[in-house]
């Protein structure tokens, strides 16, 4: 990127971040997920300006971003799933606690065991947890779902 477009991308991020956090803000109601939020649209923008022309840089930012928080609506109903209350009886066995990793069921994946221990054992958030796999926030969110739903489904055909 020429010093000209940065200049140009540096003055954009400037002049419109306020906005764009405002406006993530009264979807998501939480600061934090809407500085990630805004941050991934100014991401998107830059590597998209990188190969394609962007006639109007806001109307596209605005568009990420309302894609962004889209995808972190739908994301947030499936992370609803309470996984700690479907385990929560057998967890105690006769007084002695046992740890989530002997509840699990066996029929799961070796990466759907890891991120459910990761969320929900070790309790770390989204950002770190993406950081040890080396994905980005929204794929690990995403995988955690798929390990949610299957491990649904294998608490069902256990029942």
């Amino acid at each position: 990127m020429g010093d000209y477009a940065q200049n140009d991308f540096d003055a954009l991020y400037r002049n419109r971040y306020d906005y764009l956090l405002r406006l993530a803000y009264r979807s998501t109601k939480n600061y934090h997920d809407s500085e990630d939020l805004v941050d991934e649209a100014f991401v998107v923008y830059l590597q998209k300006s990188a190969t394609i022309h962007i006639s109007n840089p806001n109307a596209y930012l605005v568009k990420v971003l309302s894609n962004l928080i889209c995808n972190y609506q739908r994301l947030k109903i499936h992370d609803n799933i309470p996984l700690s209350s479907i385990l929560e009886n057998e967890l105690g066995v006769d007084g002695l606690k046992r740890g989530l990793a002997d509840a699990l069921p066996s029929g799961l994946l070796p990466w759907e065991r890891e991120i459910l221990l990761m969320r929900f054992e070790e309790e770390l958030p989204y950002a770190e947890i993406a950081e040890r796999l080396q994905l980005k926030e929204v794929s690990c969110r995403a995988r955690l779902v798929r390990a949610k739903a299957h491990f649904a489904e294998l608490r069902q055909e256990e029942k």
